[in-house]
């Protein structure tokens, strides 16, 4: 059960609400999601939207929240160091945002109802996206399992290093117990040497 759809659609009845706002998120979202380049082949179209004029999507941030709230939208965090550098420029936008069951529900009816496109026609895109398939709940599932392998992947390839690590830090180990012990009988070699071919001092004062 989608708990947060739930709270917001039982406070009257059954009552959903979205701005025209919030479903113009909804459609930025859904063409980010259809997107499934990272985030830097995508940054070398430059700007999606328009910028020095207020529009549709000015508060994208505070619309993407709201639909977050009602159970429409789920955001999933990068894991901690993944956030930056080439794990971040290799990333997608799926990595971290889905639509929910509820939300695709929710697409549906706005596609059906014709808001959608009115709506879509209101968004300054810079370049309009290439027209593409929702990113279906398969799709994003079979998204995930790959992330997971990927995960399983790199989390043996850092349990191996740590293994081999560990070998190398206990040949260096022997190695210094080993050297350890030579020089200790190199010392009572010299030693033994010095006792042979220094003379006694009793015998010099004599």
């Amino acid at each position: 059960m989608n708990e947060l759809l739930r709270q917001h659609v039982t406070r009257v009845g059954f009552n959903l609400t979205l701005s025209k706002n919030q479903i113009a998120e909804l459609v930025h979202l859904d063409a980010q999601l259809a997107d499934g380049r990272a985030l830097k082949e995508r940054i070398g179209d430059g700007r999606e939207l328009e910028c020095g004029h207020r529009h549709i999507l000015s508060n994208g941030t505070t619309y993407r929240r709201g639909l977050m709230g009602r159970g429409l939208v789920a955001h999933h965090p990068s894991a901690e160091g993944a956030d930056r550098g080439d794990d971040l420029m290799n990333s997608t936008t799926r990595d971290n945002w889905s639509i929910t069951v509820a939300g695709h529900a929710v697409v549906a009816l706005l596609k059906e109802s014709g808001l959608w496109v009115e709506v879509a026609a209101e968004i300054p895109w810079v370049k309009p996206p290439e027209p593409r398939p929702s990113f279906t709940p398969a799709e994003e599932i079979a998204h995930l399992r790959n992330k997971v392998h990927a995960a399983e992947m790199k989390y043996q390839e850092m349990r191996d290093e740590r293994n081999r690590e560990r070998t190398r830090a206990c040949r260096a180990e022997n190695a210094t117990q080993q050297a350890e012990v030579r020089y200790r009988r190199l010392q009572e070699r010299v030693r033994g040497v010095m006792e042979m071919v220094e003379p006694d001092s009793s015998e010099v004062t004599a």
